[in-house]
């Protein structure tokens, strides 16, 4: 997916639905029922709710391109909608797992801390609802690891996301956030843009040296360490190369890497 900054949605045409209008009403009403049994919505809240998605034909792909949960008078009700609801029909939540900023969950990865040089396109400021909008329209891994690429979301929640599980997965995603291009820039321009903001690039050089590959002391450099000090010449990263030279040791290392 190509996400399109200037109209905070995706970069061509309207996807599909994955819902028909007709069962999202129904597992609407549904969710209100329940709200309304824990006195979590009122009276004018679920008014607002019903008349922005009639707006829509509770069509839900709709109402996040066109961005109708604006028009929710309800600020933490249109939140919960979008997150609880909306983004249940996402795939995004089958890659991290994320909450609201008030129902974080131990191993939740935060996706709304936005680092001090974020870029959202030309713009440094960038809303909750855009980024939950940018999450329901994301279709893979790649589409997530770009908003993280944008300065936005806990670089250290996502590696522990996923190195509890896969180290590989974990490498990949760093590496691939360090590189990013800037699809938008491309497809407009024709040229590429490296834009992944320097705080981030400096917070995924310290988790790979520190954690990934333990620090890269001298027992890093061991004989017998030879296929993780690959790894890390692998990927590509400058302050990690510079690792290899700095003295007669580290050098013969990498000789035989290469």
């Amino acid at each position: 997916m190509i996400w399109n900054y200037t109209n905070n949605r995706p970069f061509g045409e309207c996807r599909e639905l994955t819902i028909s209008p007709k069962l999202f009403k129904a597992e609407v009403e549904k969710w209100v029922s329940e709200q309304k049994e824990q006195e979590l919505i009122s009276a004018a809240g679920e008014q607002s709710l019903n008349a922005t998605l009639e707006s829509v034909g509770y069509d839900l792909h709709q109402f996040m391109w066109n961005h109708a949960y604006n028009m929710i008078s309800d600020a933490k009700l249109r939140e919960y909608f979008v997150v609880y609801m909306c983004l249940s029909y996402s795939s995004s939540q089958k890659i991290i797992p994320y909450n609201t900023v008030e129902n974080r969950l131990m191993g939740d990865v935060d996706i709304l801390t936005k680092s001090h040089d974020m870029r959202w396109g030309d713009t440094t400021t960038v809303s909750d609802m855009d980024i939950y909008c940018r999450l329901y329209f994301c279709e893979t891994e790649k589409d997530v690891f770009d908003i993280f690429a944008d300065g936005i979301g806990n670089i250290d929640e996502l590696y522990s996301y996923f190195v509890r599980n896969d180290k590989a997965k974990a490498l990949e995603a760093l590496l691939y956030i360090y590189n990013n291009e800037n699809k938008f820039l491309k497809e407009t321009t024709g040229k590429s843009f490296k834009t992944c903001p320097a705080s981030v690039k400096e917070k995924i050089v310290s988790i790979l040296i520190d954690d990934y590959f333990g620090g890269m002391d001298d027992d890093f450099f061991d004989e017998k360490n030879i296929e993780q000090a690959k790894s890390a010449w692998n990927t590509g990263i400058l302050e990690i190369r510079q690792e290899f030279v700095r003295d007669d040791h580290t050098l013969n290392i990498l000789k035989q890497i290469l």
